[in-house]
């Protein structure tokens, strides 16, 4: 078996091995918290909608499934390892309400999302986080905005480029948070995003008043890294629009 597939399934039997079994060569899953990992070994090609029609399959019998690809592993695994924790409640949670929102600069920005976020910094207009005392624990950023023909004349459109917690925390209502103070800070008409069907189906942001509104067909990113560089299809994103005057935060 692949070494990098045994140290991956070995950390996440750690986790809960009473509850793992092994579906197949690839696929670990846990029932008791209906979620599953199909881990895509880099050297395997894989047709298009490959990952896709996996994770429909799962979504079929309320398995939530992720999928990790080796690449990443081999080059972000501590991410990958602290939001998998997270999911199995191994994280240190804290209440975003005990957080200070703040506006921070491209330096704080980029650090944080490339020591956080799985894809990285990317360049973005606005830049935010949440402290506690003084320590980051949060960051989202927004692009500019745009202005609309169905908005109103002062109203703009911005997008949601990034968010990450700090590796080892999950910051409860967070993005809320972030969503919130960035509203109130810009006319914001509305906000849009994307999210990875690799990790997410967008029902968590869905719950903060998002509107899913298509999916976006998977697209083939070239790994430039420590593994060979042949192309690997990616499963895909969903693109989510949140309407913020019906925005509201508990």
């Amino acid at each position: 078996m692949n070494s990098n597939k045994i140290q991956f399934f070995d950390f996440v039997k750690y986790l809960d091995f009473e509850f793992s079994s092994l579906v197949e060569n690839n696929i670990i899953l846990f029932e008791n918290k209906s979620l599953a990992f199909y881990f895509n070994e880099t050297n395997i090609e894989r047709p298009q909608f490959f990952f896709k029609e996996i994770i429909d399959q799962f979504v079929e019998q309320n398995i939530r499934l992720i999928v990790i690809y080796e690449f990443q592993w081999v080059n972000n695994q501590q991410i990958i390892k602290s939001r998998i924790e997270s999911m199995f409640g191994k994280s240190l949670s804290i209440h975003g309400r005990k957080t200070k929102f703040v506006r921070i600069d491209k330096a704080q920005a980029e650090i944080f999302l490339t020591e956080n976020h799985l894809q990285g910094y990317v360049k973005s207009k606005f830049k935010y986080g949440l402290f506690i005392q003084t320590e980051l624990v949060a960051v989202a950023t927004f692009s500019a905005g745009r202005k609309m023909r169905e908005m109103q004349e002062n109203l703009r459109s911005f997008e949601l480029i990034r968010f990450a917690n700090k590796s080892g925390f999950r910051v409860i209502g967070g993005l809320s948070k972030l969503l919130k103070g960035f509203s109130e800070s810009h006319n914001v008409g509305d906000i849009m995003t994307y999210v990875d069907v690799a990790w997410s189906d967008g029902t968590g942001y869905q719950k903060l008043g998002f509107e899913k509104k298509s999916y976006l067909e998977p697209f083939n990113i070239l790994n430039k890294n420590n593994l060979k560089e042949i192309p690997v299809w990616n499963a895909g994103s969903i693109k989510l629009v949140l309407d913020c005057v019906k925005f509201k935060v508990n």
